[in-house]
């Protein structure tokens, strides 16, 4: 096997160390996407069930689901949010990616697709301007 097989190799038994799991296929561990049903609620408005009964739990903790713009930096967004706002996420992102490739040995052994390392991360590097 060459250096390449074996590197796949070490990646793929790191993956599987650190999430404790073998790899599934996606009919064998359906997303919880897969088990969205619209479905009406009292006033026949339709809702995704889980994001309802979500919204009851956060509810009664005092809590609330908050709404981020998709636009491509939503998850630097909901972070940045949660972070208080301390940072921009534009910020934030530029930070990510730079400790990502800091620590490339603690995240290469995730990447799923064929997409390179350094690829992912300029390509994550890119604020988003979609909308």
């Amino acid at each position: 096997m060459g250096k390449q097989g074996t590197s796949a190799k070490k990646a793929a038994q790191k993956k599987k160390q650190v999430s404790g799991k073998s790899s599934q296929t996606a009919s064998e561990n359906p997303s919880p996407k897969g088990k969205q049903q619209k479905q009406k609620n009292s006033r026949g408005k339709e809702v995704n069930h889980w994001v309802d009964t979500l919204g009851g739990e956060l509810s009664a903790v005092g809590l609330r689901v908050k709404q981020v713009t998709g636009d491509g930096n939503c998850f630097f967004r909901a972070v940045a949010d949660q972070l208080g706002n301390t940072i921009s996420y534009v910020d934030l992102r530029s930070k990510v990616v730079s400790f990502m490739l800091q620590h490339r040995a603690d995240f290469e052994p995730f990447m799923e697709d064929e997409e390179a390392f350094d690829t992912y991360c300029a390509r994550m590097a890119k604020v988003s301007r979609s909308r």
